[in-house]
């Protein structure tokens, strides 16, 4: 993996400001276009609307309804032009779309505001959705399901295209308003609420997963699940973009806001306030889609609608897990100024010829994982040189890395962290990865190490030779570099089993 180094004054990347006034609130992302297309959120807001509340009950949308969503214009196009955009998307989703008065709210918006707003049909939200969500993850084919406040959005992919997508009428805000009178709600209302959910998916035809498909959430609805799961551990990564919500815990979390009125409800780690009324009918709706599409976890999406809009303007395609990987890593990179390309190349292609003769039974996505630490490794020396090791592990548990699953990023932290200290202090590492994981763990930050040590004797272009003799390993180099630090020895004895020297290759 080859990475250039561009010049230090280059024209600004192309951008975008995508507004998305959705059923209960309006965002926008301001959504830069980097090297490799990987997307880079510049800048970002939320205000909330309420929009079903109107448009479900009366069939239409009030002044008072224009006023919020001009009010949230104007703020979002003060933050679009402070982040220097040029240009500015503006969509609306169902609580607009199913509105009687559409056209004349949408024309008193663009008279307030100058800004037109696109109404999406139910194809093209589900369309933007799937590549918003799937474009950052390791997932090829399945299903993509985002609970809005107004309705239920779901595009079913192979190979990362889009196949057929469902726009149903399930969103959490109307679900809620419709279904749960009481507070807390009764069994009843739950009752009705799921099977009225259920009936409307089959009804549907929404196809359950098939073998090798994967569930893809997306969404404030199920963010908020997944932050309330999250909350009840030690995890090791900060992020939800990746993170998997599995159906046991789903019903952990349902209980837990069922059973509660209001103001306890609000009360819970991980519910954003304003969700409160709304994530009963949500996460109620989670389970019943669980159920019906055969799946017993999801994994979410930190990206969505917005990112698929970004992607279309901006000419960008879904490309392929490796590719948004390999870009995402070099965009990390890139923001330090002690990331050295040379450096991290030879460490890399280093430890990639190691690894081929050392360990050869490590599958290849464990190569990648190796591959990956070695180019990041310099990104510690930002904080502290001799804290590198566990300074870049920190980073790249807390970074907006894409194309990785949580268990990949785990990964990466343990074996830079390994690789500087032999131990891994990464909080709650240990429930990601499994025995197996652990034991190649300690292999890979070895060949790190190593990697690393010969790398600062080494020049570009110079390549070692492995030899395994009766007596252990042989690194053959090019020339004389001097021995190895005597725990780097210790430490591949523990590891390998073998006693470890340095010679020169014959001429």
């Amino acid at each position: 993996m080859a990475f250039r180094r561009e010049a230090r004054q280059q024209p600004a990347p192309p951008s975008v400001g995508v507004i998305d006034i959705g059923s209960n609130s309006g965002r926008i992302s301001v959504i830069e276009a980097g090297a490799g297309g990987h997307l880079e959120i510049i800048a970002d807001a939320r205000f909330p609307l309420r929009l079903v509340h109107e448009s479900a009950a009366q069939g239409r949308l009030s002044d008072a309804a224009v006023a919020r969503v001009a009010e949230a214009l104007r703020a979002f196009l003060a933050i679009a032009r402070s982040a220097g955009v040029q240009t500015v998307v503006a969509v609306a989703t169902a609580a607009v779309r199913e509105s009687s008065n559409r056209r004349e709210f949408v024309s008193r918006v663009a008279a307030e505001t100058g800004v037109r707003l696109e109404i999406l049909d139910g194809d093209a939200e589900a369309r933007y959705m799937f590549a918003g969500a799937v474009h950052g993850l390791p997932v090829d084919s399945g299903l993509v399901i985002d609970i809005g406040g107004g309705s239920v959005e779901i595009c079913h992919f192979r190979d990362r295209r889009p196949l057929r997508q469902w726009t149903l009428p399930l969103g959490a805000l109307r679900l809620s308003d419709r279904f749960l009178v009481t507070d807390p709600p009764r069994p009843s209302e739950q009752g009705r609420l799921r099977q009225h959910a259920l009936a409307t998916i089959l009804g549907a035809g929404v196809p359950p997963l098939r073998p090798g498909e994967r569930l893809v959430g997306t969404g404030g609805t199920l963010r908020n699940l997944a932050k309330i799961d999250r909350a009840r551990r030690t995890y090791p990564i900060t992020r939800l973009h990746g993170y998997q919500l599995n159906r046991a815990d789903l019903d952990v979390a349902v209980d837990t806001l069922a059973t509660r009125p209001m103001t306890r409800r609000r009360r819970v780690t991980g519910l954003s306030d304003e969700r409160a009324d709304s994530i009963v009918g949500g996460a109620l709706c989670a389970q019943v889609l669980l159920d019906a599409l055969n799946a017993d976890h999801l994994v979410l999406s930190g990206r969505g609608l917005r990112e698929g809009v970004a992607l279309e303007r901006l000419g960008l395609q879904v490309r392929s897990a490796p590719e948004v990987r390999r870009s995402s890593i070099e965009a990390l990179a890139r923001r330090f100024t002690t990331w050295d390309s040379a450096a991290a190349q030879l460490r890399s292609s280093l430890a990639t010829s190691l690894i081929d003769k050392l360990d050869p039974a490590a599958a290849p996505p464990m190569q990648e994982i190796l591959e990956h630490a070695a180019l990041l490794v310099d990104i510690g020396r930002s904080v502290d040189y001799y804290s590198r090791w566990e300074q870049a592990a920190r980073i790249v548990a807390s970074s907006d890395i894409y194309g990785f699953s949580h268990r990949d990023i785990v990964l990466i932290s343990a074996v830079l962290e390994k690789a500087g200290s032999d131990r891994v202090r990464l909080p709650g590492y240990l429930s990601v990865l499994s025995t197996q994981d652990h034991a190649q763990v300690d292999r890979l930050a070895m060949i790190l190490t190593l990697a690393d040590e010969l790398g600062h004797r080494m020049h570009p272009g110079e390549q070692v030779v492995v030899q395994r003799r009766r007596s252990g390993i042989v690194l053959l180099l090019p020339r004389d570099v001097g021995p190895l630090e005597g725990e780097t020895e210790r430490r591949f004895h523990r590891r390998f089993e073998r006693r470890l020297r340095l010679a020169v290759a014959p001429a």
